[in-house]
């Protein structure tokens, strides 16, 4: 497997083996077909941070996010919802990245 993108408690690889992604978060690991990791990232765009910072908000609270089809879920505080953010963006630009050096060599 290749590790994609890694932050300091989380990182996603690539199987091409097994067409899957693994997400290894706060030493749990996650294996995402493509349309998860995408589901994901969906789910992760529609929380605001910065309204959550200037909002009335409480960041001690706790978000519940589904993963693998609500087969299980990740339960993160705001500093882990922030890296967790951090983490699958960095992973699609390092994706997108990939896919540009991939057809430039073509």
């Amino acid at each position: 497997m290749e590790i994609i993108y890694a932050t300091k408690n989380g990182r996603i690889e690539q199987s091409d083996r097994l067409y899957s992604y693994f997400l290894t978060f706060n030493g749990i690991e996650y294996k995402l077909p493509p349309c998860s990791l995408i589901a994901l990232k969906s789910k992760l765009l529609t929380y605001n941070l910065e309204q959550m910072i200037l909002g009335d908000e409480d960041l001690s609270e706790v978000e519940l996010i589904p993963v693998c089809n609500r087969d299980r879920f990740l339960i993160l505080n705001f500093e882990e919802l922030v890296e967790l953010k951090e983490l699958i963006n960095g992973t699609f630009v390092m994706l997108e990245l990939n896919s540009i050096v991939s057809t430039a060599n073509c």
